[in-house]
Order: structure tokens, then C-alpha cells, then sequence
């Protein structure tokens, strides 16, 4: 939803050529972002099964090893979309949506930080809790949102995909501190408040 508020505010600030040159380059890592959403329904499940089978220790290398495995083609096939992103964008689009290729990279970018919070994001489905899954969309919103302006003012449509990059990566770090808080979340071993409860002594 943010990523077409932010279309709506690019194409209604930098007009309706620039926007079509940031929609071509999201149509092109789009390809990417299809492969992400056809895990939606598979990792959830095998990263809750493998919490309940080994804990916490076997979440975390499920999640890493799964990491890995998508993280390394997914960045492949990034690294040839967007290095010679003019070359894409002219063959598919058109010659005049060659300018536009600083826009391909910056998405790219985005869809590897959109890859490391899914991963991050499954292990709080795992543990069914979803409202960090909650606030964690609601940070990237408002951070969206509020860089939106100036980085289109700094940068035109560039900076529009950068905002959209941001939100993604603002997410990403609220996750990433809300799994550390929760794997330190251990009990005191002594009473909060006080000194350490007396021995009963023999009369």
C-alpha cells in the first residue's frame, strides 16, 4: 500500500513520464518479487514446524539456511537486471527509459532488504506474533511517508524509489531489534527489587 502512495505522490509532484519510468523499472524486479510471494505460503509453515521441533536454535538455522538458499540466486539474477540496467530498460521499454536505470538498481536493493525482513518476519509467524508483524509494516509506512518529500526534492524519481527502499530497510531494523529484545527476554534469576531471600535459620 505505501509503494502506491508513493507512485501517486511521484506521478502527481514529478509528473506522469517520470512515473512511468519508475513503474517500468518495478515491473522488471517484479519478476524477483514473484518468486518471493510464491514462498508465502511455504516457509511460514516449515519455519513454525521447525520451532516446535527444536526451539529456538533450530528457527534460527532453519531461517538462516533458508536465507541463503534464496538469497543467493535472488541476488544473481538482481546483480543481472540491474548492473546493466540501461541495457534492459532500452531493449524492453524503449530507448528513452534508459535514464532511468538508477531507479532499477535502487529497487533492486529494495527487494534484497524486502528478502532479509520476510526471513525475519517468519520467525515471529513461528511464534504466532503477529503484532510486531503489525508495527513493523506501520514503522515502514510512516518512514515511507515522511522521506518521501525530501528525497524526491534531493534526488526526483530516484528518491522516490529510495523512500520506498527506506521503509523497507526501517521495517527491516524494527524486526531485527524486536528478535534480539525477544531472545534476551529471559527471567531474573534473583528477585527484581531486595536483597536475596534469607535462609530459614534453626531457633
Amino acid at each position: 500500500m505505501q509503494e502506491q502512495l508513493i507512485w501517486l505522490m511521484a506521478g502527481s509532484t514529478l509528473g506522469l513520464e517520470e512515473l512511468g519510468g519508475l513503474r517500468a523499472a518495478q515491473y522488471l524486479v517484479g519478476t524477483v518479487l514473484l518468486l518471493l510471494a510464491a514462498t508465502e505460503n511455504v516457509l511460514p509453515v516449515a519455519a513454525a514446524r521447525a520451532h516446535a521441533e527444536g526451539g529456538e536454535a533450530a528457527l534460527r538455522s532453519y531461517l538462516l539456511r533458508t536465507g541463503v538458499k534464496l538469497g543467493v540466486p535472488i541476488i544473481a539474477i538482481l546483480a543481472l537486471l540491474a548492473v546493466p540496467g540501461e541495457m534492459w530498460l532500452r531493449l524492453i521499454f524503449g530507448t528513452e527509459y534508459a535514464a532511468y536505470a538508477t531507479c532499477l538498481r535502487i529497487l533492486s536493493v529494495s527487494v534484497v532488504i524486502v528478502l532479509a525482513r520476510d526471513l525475519t518476519a517468519n520467525y515471529f509467524r513461528a511464534k504466532q506474533n503477529t503484532r510486531v508483524l503489525f508495527e513493523s509494516l506501520c514503522v515502514s509506512m510512516v518512514v515511507s511517508l515522511a522521506v518521501v518529500v525530501p528525497l524526491m526534492h534531493a534526488g526526483g524519481v530516484s528518491g522516490a524509489a529510495a523512500a520506498v527502499g527506506a521503509g523497507h530497510l526501517a521495517s527491516l531494523v524494527y524486526l531485527v531489534i524486536a528478535a534480539w529484545r525477544s531472545s534476551c527476554a529471559v527471567g531474573p534469576a534473583f528477585p527484581r527489587w531486595g536483597r536475596l531471600p534469607r535462609l530459614p535459620t534453626r531457633s
